[in-house]
């Protein structure tokens, strides 16, 4: 006999629903043969054997029974040895294998049954060619619209009269760091120039990158280059992007990007890999609930959310309004999808869809009622990877279908060592999640090695909240006496003005202003440079901004600060929408004047205790890099250089951190972003 043969019961409808399935999987590997037809072949087996369990008999004669049997035979199919290996080689295994399959053979319609429920009526090897496709073609979408997003606001963010320019950050990041690991400690194509052109060209280039991913006809080596140029070009404006880009989707939005440039050849890792992310995001989100505020314990977060949250959509003033129980049963809800569901994602195929399902839904009443850009857009394109071809192929024309990846191209052991990788890279980010951050050992060195890259996070979105809603208002002047309300595209000024929507667009002045208000200005050094333009009258800040009456630029500037609560329904019947008073000044009456250098500078309007320079816009770089502004240690001994240069590194690491991508839950929790950087990476 040249080929293993698997010895059944024909009259088993179980038997015949897995046998059905083996073969699909080991293909003319293994035959298969039911033990009516060939028993008397196999007189060394007893008969009465046959019914009670299957019968491995291999080519060299030897034979295997029971639960040893069905691994042997699953042992042909590719990638299932390892559980043949477990049998043999981990203590217990065996045994409790064997005793699994006595229970099995003994309950067998009630094990077909299960089948059935989670399965369907006949299982069939799961392929992941089409869902690999359809999770680069979302991903695609989801560049394309944080290309487009970024590309109206670069400019007026980190441009060259913007509020952080990028130019004074890497200029400053230079004197700081020698040769090539300024380049690891900043990854960034800017450093090749930082004007605006070369801004507008990065968004532009990846907004083609991803147009590029969604012509299906495209050869795989083009997809791979437009995978290539969209990763590199979101990478180098994150860093680029300092403050502004320093919030979960921009992490999310990377390692999805990594996983697809990696992985797009193997279908089947691409897909196990994304499942893996969504099962880390899902469950360290819950987590830093649990962890963050005692409003997720006592299911109260619900009743402050959805008026304190960022950028409210019209239907939050609705949701706001619901009974405390229904708001308390939705609280639970969000920790139960969030910490228990994730479990589901390993289990089989039909429970996979229920929480694949349950997360999208998720993820659409957070869009019904919070606008919140693409975020929720590139959670659901990840949650595709809990499908496979089986589920999503009736829904797909045919004319889509031809264009799925080849799923018969085997990973490479390169391929497969770099999942390994990231599987173990985002489990420590895990661990990372639940002990105290920051903690300077080889631990958390070890996950610094690969933070510029930002391949594996960690993720926590809002952990805490807060009570109450406080809006930082601009005020403009041209005499002192007259202000007038300078307003924000989205963010909530004027109580009359409703809620909007922006998704998928991700307004990030509008979302910086939402932090400024959990600080002071001197925790938000671009706050005065905010300011500073309006007096300027920088066109390109102004894009940022609401459109004005009178577009010239003021004389004067304040900021005050009101405390924001929904109206009630007497009062949203007369169109008003917000209910605010006063709650204090947030920066003083200033004007355009100059420093002692020459430089512009804010002047303070009859505040004679307060100087000048004390209200001059710090250079942006320093939100974000006190570790550059440590002066060189002389180096007399070489080892002692040595010590300097990683000490100085691993501050720099730090305090990317705390102020930009690592520390995200921070960044969409209630702890201001620039407050944690202040205070986690003072030297």
């Amino acid at each position: 006999m040249n080929t293993p043969m698997l010895v059944y019961d024909g009259d088993c409808a179980f038997c015949r629903y897995w046998v059905a399935y083996w073969q699909a999987l080991t293909g003319a590997r293994v035959r298969y043969e039911a033990y009516q037809r060939v028993a008397a072949d196999y007189p060394q087996i007893d008969p009465a054997d046959f019914p009670r369990a299957v019968q491995f008999v291999d080519v060299d004669g030897r034979v295997s029974r029971a639960a040893e049997a069905s691994l042997r035979a699953l042992a042909h199919a590719d990638g299932r040895r390892i559980w043949l290996w477990l049998y043999r080689h981990v203590p217990g295994a065996g045994l409790l294998a064997e005793a699994a399959y006595r229970w099995i053979a003994a309950h067998r319609g009630l094990a077909l049954h299960v089948s059935h429920g989670l399965w369907g009526a006949q299982r069939v090897p799961a392929q992941h060619a089409l869902t690999a496709r359809l999770l680069v073609d979302g991903l695609a979408l989801v560049y394309l619209a944080a290309f487009l997003s970024m590309g109206v606001q670069i400019t007026g963010l980190v441009g060259q009269h913007g509020l952080l320019p990028v130019s004074d950050y890497l200029q400053s990041a230079a004197h700081a760091y020698r040769g090539i690991e300024r380049y690891w400690l900043f990854p960034t194509l800017f450093w090749v120039g930082a004007n605006d052109t070369l801004l507008q060209a990065a968004c532009w280039a990846g907004a083609a990158a991803a147009v590029l991913l969604l012509r299906h006809r495209a050869p795989i080596g083009l997809r791979s280059a437009a995978l290539a140029v969209a990763f590199i070009a979101w990478l180098s404006l994150f860093y680029a992007g300092q403050d502004f880009t320093a919030y979960q989707w921009d992490l999310l939005l990377l390692e999805a990007g990594f996983l697809a440039l990696a992985f797009h050849r193997h279908p089947t890792l691409l897909v196990w890999l994304a499942r893996w992310l969504v099962f880390r995001f899902m469950l360290m989100s819950g987590w830093v609930k649990l962890a963050g505020d005692p409003m997720w314990l006592d299911l109260s977060a619900l009743r402050h959310y959805f008026e304190t949250q960022p950028l409210p959509s019209p239907f939050a003033w609705r949701a706001a309004r619901l009974p405390d129980g229904v708001l308390s049963a939705a609280a639970f809800a969000t920790l139960a999808i969030e910490l228990v569901v994730p479990f589901l994602i390993v289990l089989p195929r039909r429970i996979r869809y229920t929480a694949a399902g349950l997360f999208i839904a998720f993820q659409i009443a957070i869009v019904a009622t919070g606008n919140y850009g693409w975020f929720n857009l590139l959670v659901v394109v990840l949650c595709v990877s809990l499908f496979d071809d089986a589920a999503i192929c009736s829904t797909l024309p045919s004319r889509w279908r031809r264009h799925a990846y080849d799923e018969r191209r085997m990973p490479t052991r390169i391929a497969i060592s770099l999942a390994t990788l990231l599987v173990v890279l985002g489990l420590l980010q895990m661990i990372e999640t639940v002990r105290s951050p920051l903690r300077d050992d080889a631990y958390t060195r070890a996950l610094d090695e690969v933070d510029t890259l930002h391949v594996a996070n960690r993720y926590g979105p809002f952990k805490a909240l807060s009570s109450e809603r406080i809006e930082v208002v601009v005020e403009a002047s041209d005499d002192g006496r007259h202000w007038r309300e300078i307003e924000f595209r989205y963010k909530p000024g004027a109580p009359d003005r409703p809620p909007g929507w922006n998704v998928p667009h991700q307004p990030r002045l509008d979302w910086q202003m939402w932090f400024a208000a959990m600080g002071t200005q001197r925790e938000h050094p671009w706050f005065a440079s905010l300011l500073l333009r309006l007096l300027q009258g920088s066109p390109d800040v102004a894009a940022l901004l609401a459109p004005r009456p009178d577009p010239a630029p003021p004389k004067f500037v304040r900021a005050v600060v009101y405390d924001y609560r929904f109206a009630d329904a007497q009062q949203r019947s007369r169109g008003v929408w917000w209910v605010r008073r006063p709650a204090g000044s947030y920066f003083p009456t200033v004007r355009l004047g100059h420093a002692e250098d020459g430089e512009p500078a804010l002047m303070p309007i009859d505040e004679p205790g307060v100087s000048a320079g004390a209200l001059r816009p710090s250079r942006p770089p320093r939100s974000r890099r006190p570790a550059a502004r440590r002066s060189k240690a002389p180096a007399r001994r070489r080892p002692r250089r040595r010590r300097t240069r990683s000490r100085r590194r691993r501050t720099a690491r730090r305090c990317r951190r705390s102020s930009s991508a690592p520390a995200s839950p921070d960044r969409t929790g209630c702890c201001p972003p620039s407050a944690a950087a202040s205070s986690r990476c003072r030297t």
